[in-house]
């Protein structure tokens, strides 16, 4: 699965994808939510995927 492929090349930016998860978390608005990902975007968007 693309998830599963996804996360292992994102395993090395595991801290990055808690940040990542704590910014995202709070938010109820998922449309509020991705505009911060695309923010992150240097992570990548593949694992903005993973996340949300």
């Amino acid at each position: 699965s693309k998830v599963a492929h996804t996360h292992k090349i994102q395993q090395s930016k595991v801290s990055k994808q808690k940040k990542y998860r704590l910014l995202v978390g709070p938010f109820q608005n998922k449309d509020q939510a991705k505009q911060v990902l695309k923010k992150f975007a240097k992570v990548g968007a593949k694992s903005a995927k993973v996340v949300s």
